[in-house]
C-alpha cells in the first residue's frame, strides 16, 4: 500500500517506531514520477508499505496531501505488465501514467490506472 507524507523523515521514525518497521528501500528520488518514495517492511511477513513525498509543488502528491488525503495507492506485482493493463483497460480502467521505470524499484516498470470506483493502482513488473 503506497501512502502519501508530507515529510519522509518524520513519517519513517513513526513507523518504525510505531509498528517495528524496517526500511528496506530509500528513500529514493524518483524525478520521473515527481516524488521520493522508501519502502518499509513489516517483521517476516513481507508485508510493506510505500512512503510517497513530493519533490515539488508539480508533484502529483502535492495535491493529494492538500485534500487531507494519505492513502494513494495499492501496488499489485504483475508478471507481464503490458498483459495486465490491457487485461484492466478492457475492464474499464484508465490508463494514466507509464509503463516507466521505478527508480524504487531497480528500474523495474510500473503503470499507474484508475479503476471505474475512482481508486488508484500501481502495476509493478515482477521482473525486468
Amino acid at each position: 500500500m503506497g501512502v502519501a507524507v508530507a515529510d519522509m523523515r518524520r513519517s519513517l521514525e513513526w513507523y518504525q517506531n510505531a509498528f517495528g518497521m524496517r526500511l528496506s528501500t530509500g528513500p529514493v528520488d524518483d524525478p520521473a514520477q515527481k516524488v521520493q518514495v522508501a519502502l518499509l517492511t513489516a517483521g517476516d511477513s513481507g508485508a510493506g508499505l510505500e512512503l510517497i513525498t513530493p519533490l515539488g509543488e508539480d508533484s502529483p502528491i502535492t495535491r493529494y496531501l492538500k485534500a487531507d488525503s494519505s492513502s494513494y495507492h495499492i501496488c499489485y506485482e504483475v508478471p507481464d505488465l503490458a498483459e495486465a493493463v490491457s487485461w484492466l483497460k478492457d475492464r474499464g480502467c484508465l490508463l494514466i501514467g507509464g509503463p516507466f521505470p521505478a527508480a524504487a524499484f531497480e528500474g523495474r516498470p510500473v503503470a499507474w490506472l484508475y479503476l471505474p470506483n475512482r481508486h488508484l493502482v500501481e502495476l509493478l513488473q515482477t521482473h525486468v
